[in-house]
């Protein structure tokens, strides 16, 4: 142990010694990784949910490079009327169609004024002709007799389909020749598909946009922002904490400097190793505040103990470092084991949170032994800190009471 801690005293005093060129390489780091985080691709589709049967997969590819991607190609607007068969909201609704259908990559436009159905000639022979009499479309104003009505929602590939059950909505719907997969292309069809239903609908109308892509796209922003609401949450909470505990600003700022630095470096490697951001591994920020302000406790209360015991600032921080390196990375390398050991699972989502949990751990465990000591050596190793005004007397006395009371009861 004596041999292990002498090494580590010889590594603080190197990094000591090159403290400039150490945190000119880690703004740098930091920075890049700030950049980066800027390109990540959040990926929010269900896929990498399931489980990975490469059988059943080819045989979907099979399915749909013959009959074409039916899972959630279409887009949908829900356009609420109270008399959708009334001629001037088919009308509306013929005129929302055709626009709809010049959006670039909008393969076909469908609602209940475009749509189409086959019937059979006096003759025998199938004909297509349109499910809503073209008379309906025409400025005339002409209502729809009662019969025509009552049997054009009796249809069942109308009533549920293109016209709500009780009447009171239909839909258009878009078929995107995009993948499901490319979220970011179909991001501005689907900005343009919002903007031309909401243009068109007639006055006293309601409009829903809905569809696997506007959903998946909903639920990108709502990650995003939840991971910004609980890193920011996660943070404060651990301020105050901090403060109650030591009430001292340079304390409070060493323990969470290599957090703060781990965070943006760990986007960084996200993007460098190609990984997603996707509604598991976004919770990997949390960890590294969790798991880094932990680490930057015990540096910090063995900082005080070491001063406690009449050793310099200089000479504390040698000590601290020295002592808990090993220590620290012992219970980093316990964590990080159990988090790749998710790496069997069969989820992809999840051997990615495994990768990305990891990688955090084992960044924040570098950047909190890079500053803290430095830090540590800046800020509290001044003659005004001579006096740690008996912080770490207050966790020894409790542990040798705890220490006492088991001892006497075993």
């Amino acid at each position: 142990r004596c041999m292990v801690n002498s090494r580590f005293a010889r590594v603080y005093d190197a990094l000591v010694r090159h403290r400039r060129p150490v945190l000119a390489v880690l703004s740098a780091l930091v920075g890049l990784g700030l950049l980066a985080a800027t390109q990540l691709h959040v990926d929010v589709s269900f896929q990498p949910f399931f489980a990975n049967d490469r059988a059943v997969a080819e045989r979907t590819e099979q399915f749909e490079a013959r009959f074409g991607q039916r899972s959630g190609e279409y887009l949908v607007a829900i356009v609420g009327h109270d008399d959708v068969l009334a001629p001037s909201f088919l009308r509306s609704l013929r005129g929302i169609t055709d626009e709809v259908a010049r959006i670039p990559h909008v393969a076909e436009a469908t609602s209940l004024s475009t749509a189409r159905t086959l019937r059979l000639a006096a003759d025998g022979s199938p004909q297509v002709v349109p499910l809503v009499a073209p008379e309906a479309l025409t400025g005339s104003h002409q209502e729809l007799a009662p019969a025509a009505r009552a049997a054009l929602l009796a249809r069942p590939d109308v009533r549920g389909q293109l016209v709500a059950r009780d009447g009171k909505s239909a839909v258009v719907l878009a078929r995107v020749e995009l993948p499901l997969s490319d979220l970011k292309g179909r991001s501005p069809v689907i900005d343009q598909f919002e903007h031309a239903v909401e243009a068109g609908a007639p006055a006293g109308s309601s409009v829903r946009v809905t569809g696997v892509s506007v959903v998946e796209r909903e639920y990108g922003a709502l990650v995003l922002r939840n991971l910004v609401t609980s890193v920011l949450l996660a943070s404060t909470v651990m301020l105050l904490v901090l403060w109650a505990r030591y009430r001292r600003v340079a304390a409070v700022v060493t323990v969470m400097s290599g957090v703060w630095a781990a965070l943006p470096v760990t986007l960084g490697a996200f993007w460098l190793l190609g990984l997603d951001l996707t509604a598991i591994n976004s919770t990997v920020l949390t960890i590294v505040l969790v798991i880094g302000v932990t680490q930057g406790i015990h540096l910090q209360e063995e900082f005080y103990r070491q001063r406690e015991h009449g050793r310099s600032g200089d000479a504390a921080a040698q000590r601290m470092f020295a002592r808990l390196a090993v220590p620290v990375a012992a219970t980093s390398l316990t964590t990080l084991l159990g988090f790749l050991s998710l790496r069997t699972a069969s989820i992809s989502a999840i051997r990615d949170f495994a990768v990305a949990s990891s990688i955090g751990i084992v960044i924040v465990y570098c950047t909190q032994n890079l500053l803290v000591p430095v830090l540590l050596r800046r800020l509290q190793a001044g003659p005004s800190h001579a006096r740690m005004a008996g912080r770490a007397r207050v966790t020894t006395a409790i542990l040798r009471l705890v220490e006492r009371v088991t001892t006497r009861r075993p």
